[in-house]
């Protein structure tokens, strides 16, 4: 799996698999549609990439 910084998601990109938090809450799911604003979310809770 690719990891990638949060600043490159650009439109159009799917989500591979889940993504959790530090409490293993899921902040996303697989297969979503990313959108750079769902990357600036997820800066914002700290996920590097």
């Amino acid at each position: 799996m690719k990891k990638i910084p949060v600043e490159a998601i650009t439109d159009g990109m799917i989500l591979s698999r889940d993504v959790c938090g530090p409490t293993g809450n899921v902040l996303l799911t697989k297969n979503i549609n990313l959108t750079p604003a769902l990357g600036r979310r997820l800066k914002n809770w700290g996920i590097p990439h």
